[in-house]
């Protein structure tokens, strides 16, 4: 029972691993280009310029659309893959009732 919850621990310490280094990767690069994008909007509607930020505007509409349908991705593959490991913990614990 003890090695079991050991196992069950450390699964779980390795997927918040995985999932810290996931967003660092990829939402928080995200979130910084989006957040450039709105500096440079703002820039340019202080400049009168408004066309180009009514542009950029329309850009980071559509860019946080793509990247909110990035995360829902990323989101739905690590379920799958909890699952996934759920079966090899259950292969494991079965292995380790033989013992």
């Amino acid at each position: 029972m003890l090695a079991e919850h050991f196992v069950y621990h450390l699964a779980a310490l390795e997927e918040r691993e995985r999932l810290a280094q996931d967003l660092h990767d990829h939402v928080a690069q995200d979130l910084v280009y989006l957040k450039i994008k709105a500096i440079l909007a703002s820039k340019l509607l202080e400049k009168g310029e408004l066309e180009r930020a009514q542009a950029q505007l329309q850009e980071l509409q559509e860019i946080s659309s793509a990247l909110c349908t990035g995360v829902r991705e990323r989101v739905n593959s690590l379920r799958t893959e909890v699952f996934s490991k759920s079966d090899s913990l259950d292969r494991l614990r079965e292995y380790l009732d033989k013992l």
